[in-house]
């Protein structure tokens, strides 16, 4: 060939693949891309027929796509080729061009195509690495093709296999993108994306219905969310779990509330994750996040806080039974010693009246201080935890007033009691009722165990209770008062230690498996942890440790 010759040819050879490109870069999907190849092809070398087949991976055949020039249709045999036959199913199978000069007296001619009259033919397979695409072919009725088309029409089938391949992608990226949107948009909760600092940068509809505000002032004011939606007590810790995602793949789970436009608060748990920034986006890191609302949630532990307070409540009305009992008979007693005396003639009485009468009537105020002090215990338990506020507590008087309302019961089971909770301890941010609560669970799960392991009387049957200051930490500059729940009981067996706190579990017959998980939320809002330490056959230990007022 002379050099002005393959100079056009090249120039063709560009023109071809720029116009694909152009095709592709219009945004085109995969088919729009293979129409314009296929009018490109057509056009170029001014064929009568040109056909893009594409490859069905299931069937392993070739069925024919787009096409120009068959005004008449295709024949039946050349919509569905298989590989190896016709130059199509030749050029897919051996992933190498095929050409010839005589269409019509070709072996390699599908029969139902020689009665359109092709005079030269070339076929060439449309791959991408090592996947088969399809075959791209064109027939003239006025000339014959060479080596130079054909080299021309490869580049077009490697460009078009390229370009296909990207186009394909993009419609998968684009499929893909709208099936996330229509998840996240209809998804019950709410979807976000935001900066490190809180600004957010992406919000999905469902934010107007947990929050109250617009969606679109999301958009326009991204500190909306953290400046006025989040509720003023909780911004800065909000703020402090994003700033710590400080890598790529971090993630932090909490609560906290918002406020919505008429005041009313909802809870909501927070989980997020942080990513890479990409293109037009801030850069440094992001923020990918997903908000739950917990209302139904607080509501139900709510509901299962007050049965169990309930719960327990009905085990200190049994307490408080056996309690009163015994003050009662003092008080009947010295009653009836009274009567006896004021029942004897004057002359009768040996010893004056405010002698005689003054060991009974202090027995009788004796016995009615301590149904007293019972009756308060119970009072303060029962009252509604909304009204009462946090306020000082020493530890030994947690343990007094527990122990005031099960003392009788634990005597009545022959269970020992070992008390080191010294009066000099500095006094814990308690509501009374709340500790009193767990205290009293704590004891009534400590005498089961007891009673379990030993039904009778025995040495090693006793209940100890133990406190000790902690020394501070970030969160209290006081410390910690840590009050311990000793048993010899039966023990805990170890795949159970995990399970103890979770809601609903229970060894016990008749247990409801609220006390400890209620116990161990009781712990937390007061600033303070819950532990147990166990050992089948040895006995358990409950520890909670809370701030010093």
């Amino acid at each position: 060939m002379d050099p002005e010759s393959e100079l056009a040819q090249r120039r063709r050879e560009l023109e071809a693949l720029h116009a694909i490109a152009l095709a592709a870069n219009r945004g085109l999907d995969a088919r729009g891309v293979v129409d314009a190849a296929v009018e490109v092809v057509h056009a170029m070398f001014a064929a009568s027929a040109t056909l893009f087949m594409r490859y069905d991976r299931s069937r392993k055949v070739l069925l024919s796509d787009i096409h120009r020039g068959f005004d008449a249709g295709l024949g039946e045999a050349a919509r569905e080729i298989a590989l190896g036959s016709g130059m199509n199913g030749i050029a897919a199978l051996t992933r190498k061009p095929q050409l010839t000069p005589d269409y019509a007296s070709d072996d390699r001619s599908l029969p139902d195509l020689r009665g359109h009259g092709f005079r030269g033919s070339m076929a060439v397979p449309v791959v991408r690495g090592d996947e088969l695409l399809g075959t791209i072919s064109t027939g003239s009725h006025d000339r014959t093709y060479d080596e130079h088309d054909l080299r021309v029409l490869s580049s077009i089938g490697v460009q078009l296999g390229t370009v296909l391949e990207n186009a394909r992608l993009l419609d998968r990226l684009r499929a893909s993108e709208e099936r996330y949107r229509t998840v996240v948009e209809a998804a019950p909760n709410v979807f976000y994306e935001a900066t490190p600092a809180g600004a957010v940068t992406y919000v999905s509809p469902k934010i107007e219905e947990l929050t109250g505000f617009p969606r679109d002032r999301f958009a326009r004011d991204p500190e909306l969310f953290s400046s006025t939606v989040v509720h003023a007590e909780d911004r800065a810790a909000r703020l402090e779990k994003l700033a710590s995602l400080s890598k790529t793949g971090a993630r932090a789970a909490w609560e906290y509330r918002l406020v919505r436009p008429n005041g009313d608060v909802v809870w909501v748990a927070d989980e997020a994750q942080s990513r890479a920034s990409r293109a037009g986006e801030p850069a440094g890191l992001m923020v990918t996040g997903v908000l739950v609302d917990l209302s139904s949630r607080k509501v139900l532990e709510a509901a299962a806080r007050e049965h169990a307070r309930l719960a327990s409540l009905g085990e200190l009305a049994a307490g408080v039974a056996h309690e009163i009992n015994n003050p009662l008979s003092g008080i009947l007693s010295y009653a009836q010693l009274a009567k006896r005396y004021l029942q004897k003639p004057a002359g009768a009485r040996a010893v004056p009246p405010e002698q005689q009468l003054r060991e009974p009537l202090d027995g009788i105020l004796a016995e009615a201080e301590r149904i007293l002090e019972i009756t308060r215990t119970l009072v303060t338990f029962a009252r509604r935890p909304e009204l009462e506020a946090f306020r000082p507590l020493p530890a030994h008087e947690l343990v007094r007033a527990s122990l005031t309302i099960l003392r009788q019961r634990l005597k009545e089971d022959s269970i020992a009691l070992e008390v080191d909770v010294p009066q000099e301890l500095p006094p814990v941010r308690a509501r009374g009722h709340e500790l009193t609560q767990v205290l009293q669970n704590l004891i009534t799960n400590a005498r089961h165990a007891l009673n379990v392991r030993f039904p009778r009387w025995d040495r090693d049957k006793v209940l100890s209770f133990r406190a000790v200051v902690l020394p501070p930490d970030e969160r209290s500059s006081g410390g910690y008062v840590k009050l311990s729940v000793k048993d010899r009981g039966c023990g805990i067996p170890g795949e159970d230690l995990d399970r103890v706190f979770r809601p609903f579990f229970t060894t016990k017959p008749h247990g409801t498996g609220l006390g400890l998980s209620i116990a161990r939320e009781i712990i937390a809002a007061h600033g303070g942890t819950l532990e147990v330490v166990s050992a089948p056959g040895e006995g358990t230990t409950f520890s909670f440790a809370v701030p010093v007022f």
